[in-house]
C-alpha cells in the first residue's frame, strides 16, 4: 500500500475558525484523518509452523486537521486499531503491531481516528509463503585454499556461498550462477533438493560433470559416482533406481580444480528420453536453508565500534544474530533474507576476528573483520532535540522548511504566515532567544526560506502560497492557481508586537502557481552566477485533471510543476508574472519576458527539497503519484489507470524532463511533457530518469559540506523522510566524480529526521517536524582524538561576495591561536570561542574557488579543495 497522501507531505492545513469547529460545522474535504498501513507485505514461513509473525507499522498515517484559532489546534490522531478481515478480530491498538499471520493471503483493515472524530481506513495484504519452493538449493565452496588429493572429492569447509535454482542444468562455466571466486580456482558445490516421483517406478538418473567429480545421492544412498573425469565421457548413468510415489531426498556434489572446464547437468530418463531434471520435480524447504556471508562492508572497524556495518548473502532470517569474534551485535536489523546491517559491537583490544550470521537452521561460514585503530572513523549520529535551557524539547510551530542565516541564526518558514528566528547553541543545541516575522499574509504558507550569499546585509528571501483556495472559497478561480510568491524579509520592529524581528521588504516575484491542494512553491536556491531557482509543484497525481478529484480538480498551468530560475540581476527585472488570461489555467500563456522568469527543468511533481552541490550541479528530492488520486496521462489528449511510484532524487538540468506530465506546455509543443514516466524508466526520448528512489514521503535535501568523520560524508547528499508520527529516516546518497552518477546503494543512515533539513556549523542536522511537533536533531558522534593539530570540521556559510567583508564561521578543534587564510590572504577574526573550537572571521575579498587554512602553533590544517567560494556580486 502507498500513502494516499498526494504529498508536500501532509503539509495540509485547514483553515477554518476555532468556532466553526466547536460548532461541528462541516469542513469542504472529505478527507481529513489518513490510515496509512504501508505497502502490502510476503513473508515465508521459516519454521514450517504454519505462520510467520510480522510486523505492521502505521506511522505515516496521519490527519490534516488544522484549527490556526486563536487557539490554536494541530491535527493528531488519537487512536489505532488493525482489524484481521478474514477472522473479523482485532490484533492490535497501537501505532505498531506484531502478529502471527497463517500460511495464504490475510487482509488487514488499519482505522485511525484524529482530535477532530474523523476517521479514515485503509487495507494492508500480509502474505504468508510456505516454507518450500521450488527447484534446488545450491551451496558453493571456494577450494582454491584446500588440500587436494588424487581427484576425490576433499573435505570441504562451510559453503560460502548459496542460492536457488530453478534446475541443474550449467553445461558450460559460463551457465553457473554468479558466484564470484568459481571461476578463480578449485571449487565444490553441493545441491539440496527433493525430487518428486510422481508415480511408483524404475527411474535412471544421469549426471554430466566435465572436468570435475560428482556424487549422486538419493533417499541418502549413492546412485552415482564419478571420482575421476573421463576424457572421452562427461556422462555417468546410474542403475535403475526404483522410488515410491512422492518426494525424495536429492543431494548432489560436484568438485572440480579447474573452472574452465566445469559442468554440471542432472538429468533423468523421462519418456524414453534422457532430459535435465525439469524444475517442477524438484523442490526444497526454505526452513532448511543454511546462513550463507558472501560479503560484508566495511570489514574493518575502530575499537569502539558504533558504525553501520553491512552483511550481503543468503539465507538469513528475522531471529538471525551476528557475532564478531566474541562480541555479539545488539543492534541488528535483518533487511531481507540476503541482507542484514548492523552496529558494530565494541572491542576491547585490536584483533583479526571472524564474523558469522547465527541462525536456527545454523552457522554461517567466517568472514575476516578487524578491529584496528587504523580504520576509518564509524559514520555514528546522536539523537537529539532543539530543546530549552532546561532541557526540554522546543516546539516547533508548524515549522515546515528551514535555513541557516549569514548570522548563524537558525530561520524557520511556518505554515502559520510567519518566520521564526531562533539562536541557538550551535554544541548544546538549546535556543537562547527566539523571535518571528511579520504575517506573510492571512492563509499564507511559508515552504520555502533562503539567503543571497552575495547579500552582505541580511534578507531573507521566503516563498509564500495559499493552499486550498479554491476548496475553502479563499480565491476566485482567475485569482488561485497563480497566488505564489517569493518575498523578501529584513530586520525591522512592529511597534504592535514586540516579538517581530523581521518585516516584509518586497515580492520579489509573483505570480507563480498554486494548487487548490498543497503543492506550491516551495525550495528556494542560489546558483554561483546569482540567479535564484525555485521548486514549484504541480496540479495533478499523474497529469489528468477532473473537476473534483484529490489534488484538487485544477488542471497544470504553464510554470507549474517545473525548476523556475528567477534572473534576479537582469536589467530592468520585473518578476511579477503575467499570463494572456486567467480564466483557464490549462491554456494561460505567460506574456512576462523570460529574461526575468523562465521554466529551467520540468517534470516534477512535487519538488519541495532542491540543494546547489559544491559541485555545480542542482538536486532535487520529488514525491511519486498515488493510487487513486488521478489518472496518468500518455499523450496530450489520452490517458491510462493511475500509476504508484516511489519518491525520487534527480540531477536537475536545463531543459531536463523528469517524468511528471504538463499538458499546458506539452500542447505547445514539447510532446514529451504530455508523456507519463516512472522515476526508474530509462531515460530516452527527452526523459531523463532518476539517480536514486525512496519510500514516501522523502523531502529535506542538503549537502554535507563538513569534514566530520574524516571528511568520509563530504560531498555527499542527505535526505530526510518526513516523519509524521514516526521517528523518519535519513539516507545517504553519493555521488561519482562527475557528479552525475550516484556510486553504491542508497545508505540509511538513521531512523530519525524531519521535513527539511540544514547543516550547522558543527556537522549536525537540524530536521524540523511538522506534526509531532519538535526539531529533530542528528549530532554527530565522533570518536575522541589525542591529535594536537588544528582541525577544521566546516567553513559556513561557504559562499560570499568577491568583495568580502562578510561574516563566516570556522569551526574544529584545536583553534587556539589560530590564524586563517582564505587562499593566501587573511581573514580577520572578530571572535573566538572559549573552547577553541570556533571563531569568526571578516572573509577578505576574492574570486573563484579558495582553500581556506588555519594555521597554530602545533601545525597547518589539511585543506580539502573548494572550501570556500566567491560569488560577483
Amino acid at each position: 500500500m502507498r500513502s494516499t497522501i498526494p504529498t508536500l507531505a501532509c503539509l495540509v492545513f485547514l483553515f477554518v475558525s476555532f468556532a466553526d469547529a466547536e460548532k461541528g460545522k462541516q469542513l469542504p474535504f472529505d478527507h481529513l484523518a489518513h490510515a496509512v498501513p504501508g505497502k502490502d507485505i510476503t513473508v515465508r514461513d521459516e519454521d514450517g509452523d504454519g505462520f510467520a509473525e510480522v510486523s505492521l507499522n502505521g506511522e505515516l498515517s496521519h490527519t490534516h486537521y488544522f484549527v490556526p484559532g486563536p487557539p490554536a489546534i494541530v491535527g493528531k490522531l488519537i487512536s489505532y486499531e488493525w482489524v484481521d478481515k478474514n477472522l473479523g478480530a482485532v490484533i492490535g491498538t497501537t501505532m505498531t503491531v506484531t502478529y502471527n499471520f497463517p500460511v495464504g493471503v490475510t487482509t488487514v483493515t488499519l482505522t485511525v481516528v484524529d482530535n477532530s472524530g474523523d476517521s479514515s481506513s485503509d487495507d494492508i495484504k500480509v502474505t504468508v509463503l510456505p516454507s518450500g519452493d521450488q527447484g534446488a538449493y545450491l551451496y558453493f565452496y571456494d577450494l582454491s585454499r584446500v588440500a587436494l588429493e588424487g581427484g576425490a572429492i576433499p573435505k570441504i569447509p562451510p559453503p560460502q556461498h548459496g542460492l536457488a535454482v530453478d534446475s541443474i542444468n550449467f553445461k558450460t562455466k559460463d551457465a553457473f550462477p554468479d558466484v564470484p571466486f568459481i571461476s578463480q580456482g578449485p571449487f565444490a558445490s553441493r545441491a539440496v533438493s527433493e525430487y518428486l516421483a510422481v508415480v511408483e517406478d524404475e527411474y535412471i538418473f544421469f549426471v554430466e560433470n566435465g572436468g570435475g567429480a560428482a556424487i549422486l545421492y538419493i533417499d541418502d544412498n549413492v546412485v552415482i559416482r564419478k571420482l575421476k573425469t573421463d576424457t572421452n565421457s562427461t556422462l555417468a548413468v546410474g542403475k535403475p533406481l526404483k522410488l515410491t510415489k512422492g518426494k525424495h531426498k536429492l543431494e548432489l556434489v560436484y568438485y572440480t580444480s579447474d573452472p574452465e572446464l566445469a559442468q554440471l547437468v542432472l538429468g533423468v530418463k523421462l519418456s524414453g528420453a534422457n532430459q535435465p531434471v525439469p524444475p517442477e520435480f524438484l523442490s526444497y524447504e526454505s526452513n532448511m536453508v543454511l546462513p550463507t556471508v558472501h560479503e560484508i562492508t566495511p570489514a574493518e572497524s575502530t575499537l569502539g565500534g558504533g558504525g553501520s556495518l553491512k552483511i550481503f548473502g543468503a539465507g538469513f532470517t528475522v531471529n538471525s544474530k551476528v557475532t564478531i569474534g566474541p562480541y555479539e551485535a545488539e543492534e541488528v536489523y535483518v533487511r531481507s533474507d540476503s541482507q542484514i546491517h548492523i552496529k558494530v559491537p565494541k572491542a576491547s583490544a585490536p584483533a583479526d576476528v571472524l564474523l558469522h550470521v547465527n541462525s536456527s537452521r545454523g552457522q554461517s561460514n567466517a568472514i575476516h573483520f578487524t578491529y584496528t585503530e587504523e580504520a576509518l572513523m564509524p559514520i555514528k549520529f546522536t539523537e537529539e532535540f532543539v530543546k530549552y535551557e532546561n532541557g526540554t524539547a522546543f516546539p516547533s510551530e508548524q515549522f515546515a522548511t528551514v535555513a541557516l542565516g549569514p548570522d548563524l541564526r537558525y530561520y524557520f518558514g511556518s505554515l502559520d504566515t510567519r518566520i521564526h528566528v531562533l539562536t541557538i547553541d550551535h554544541k548544546t543545541l538549546t535556543v537562547k532567544a527566539s523571535c518571528k516575522s511579520e504575517s506573510a499574509g492571512p492563509s499564507r504558507s511559508i515552504t520555502g526560506v533562503s539567503f543571497n550569499p552575495t547579500d552582505v546585509t541580511l534578507r531573507a528571501y521566503i516563498s509564500t502560497n495559499t493552499f486550498y483556495w479554491k476548496n475553502w472559497g479563499l480565491m476566485s478561480d482567475e485569482e488561485g492557481w497563480h497566488n505564489g510568491k517569493i518575498e523578501t524579509f529584513v530586520p525591522g520592529k512592529n511597534a504592535d508586537n514586540p516579538e517581530v524581528c523581521l518585516v516584509h521588504e518586497k515580492d520579489v516575484v509573483t505570480g507563480l502557481p498554486v494548487s487548490n491542494h498543497d503543492h506550491g512553491v516551495n525550495s528556494l536556491i542560489w546558483d554561483n552566477s546569482g540567479n535564484l531557482y525555485a521548486q514549484i509543484g504541480g496540479f495533478t497525481n499523474a497529469g489528468v485533471s477532473v473537476p473534483g478529484d484529490l489534488v484538487g480538480g485544477v488542471p497544470e498551468s504553464v510554470l507549474s510543476a517545473a525548476t523556475i530560475v528567477v534572473h534576479t540581476r537582469a536589467t530592468g527585472f520585473n518578476g511579477h508574472v503575467k499570463y494572456d488570461q486567467y480564466t483557464d489555467p490549462g491554456s494561460a500563456k505567460k506574456i512576462t519576458p523570460d529574461r526575468f522568469v523562465e521554466g529551467f527543468a520540468y517534470g516534477f511533481r512535487n519538488s519541495y527539497g532542491s540543494v546547489y552541490h559544491t559541485n555545480g550541479y542542482i538536486y532535487a528530492t520529488d514525491n511519486g503519484p498515488n493510487k487513486g488520486y488521478g489518472n496518468r496521462s500518455v499523450t496530450c489528449n489520452s490517458e491510462a489507470e493511475d500509476p504508484w511510484h516511489p519518491d525520487s532524487l534527480v540531477l536537475v538540468h536545463k531543459d531536463g524532463y523528469y517524468g511528471f506530465p504538463n499538458r499546458a506546455r506539452g500542447s505547445y509543443g514539447d510532446v514529451r511533457q504530455c508523456v507519463y514516466h516512472a522515476p526508474t524508466d530509462t531515460s530516452k526520448n527527452g526523459f531523463t530518469s532518476a539517480l536514486a528512489t525512496f519510500e514516501a514521503s522523502t523531502n529535506g535535501i542538503v549537502e554535507y559540506t563538513a569534514n566530520c568523520f574524516q571528511g568520509q560524508l563530504r560531498g555527499d547528499l542527505l535526505i530526510s523522510k518526513y516523519a509524521v508520527s514516526g521517528s523518519g529516516k535519513l539516507y545517504r546518497v553519493s555521488l561519482d566524480a562527475t557528479g552525475t552518477k550516484r556510486v553504491g546503494d542508497v545508505e540509511e543512515l538513521a531512523k530519525f529526521s524531519g521535513l527539511s533539513i540544514v547543516m550547522n556549523p558543527f556537522g549536525a542536522l537540524i530536521m524540523p517536524r511538522v506534526q509531532q511537533p519538535n526539531i529533530a536533531v542528528l549530532k554527530p558522534d565522533e570518536e575522541k582524538t589525542d591529535a594536537r593539530e588544528p582541525h577544521v570540521t566546516a567553513v559556513m556559510p561557504n559562499r560570499g561576495p568577491s568583495t568580502g567583508g562578510n561574516q563566516v564561521a570556522i569551526t574544529g578543534r584545536n583553534l587556539e591561536g589560530a590564524k586563517v587564510y582564505f587562499g593566501e590572504s587573511p581573514c580577520r577574526i572578530t571572535r573566538r570561542g572559549e573552547e577553541h573550537d570556533w571563531l569568526l572571521c571578516m572573509a577578505p575579498p576574492g574570486e573563484g574557488s579558495v582553500n581556506v587554512v588555519v594555521m597554530t602553533s602545533s601545525g597547518t590544517t589539511k585543506s580539502i579543495h573548494n572550501d570556500y567560494f566567491y560569488l560577483r556580486k
